[in-house]
């Protein structure tokens, strides 16, 4: 083991504490099973299990999937262990533990980075009947 490895019981509290500072909620939505050919834009169904997660939209990034380069509304940061892709949206119901009016909903852009502690999502919002 090399000076900068961390144990399991290190990577374990480390991700515990990244945890305990999200202090947003969102559900994972799913796309919807198509009953035709054609889907259904942003038909999703979604999740009714609360994830705690920390969503930062003060800043924006351009992101590349190697084919082109979009830019972002920010980053949600969930837990490490949470199963979610670019297929799925997420729908962020509370801000700072406080219910939202309307929920906020995001499209996943590329796939999830995964850093030691959490899942990093680079998200685009979604409004209204939006292509994403």
């Amino acid at each position: 083991m090399t000076a900068s490895a961390l144990s399991t019981t290190e990577l374990t509290e480390l991700r515990n504490s990244h945890e305990r500072t999200m202090r947003d909620v969102l559900v994972i939505g799913t796309p919807a099973a198509q009953s035709g050919s054609e889907p259904t834009k942003g038909d999703y169904t979604y999740s009714t299990t609360e994830i705690a997660c920390g969503v930062n939209t003060n800043i924006s990034n351009e992101v590349t999937d190697g084919t082109k380069a979009t830019v972002t509304d920010g980053t949600i940061r969930v837990p490490w262990a949470t199963s979610i892709s670019s297929a799925n949206r997420v729908k962020v119901t509370k801000r700072d533990a406080v219910a939202l009016a309307t929920p906020e909903v995001y499209a996943i852009l590329g796939t999830p980075k995964r850093a030691r502690a959490e899942l990093i999502l680079n998200v685009l919002r979604v409004v209204g009947d939006s292509e994403r």
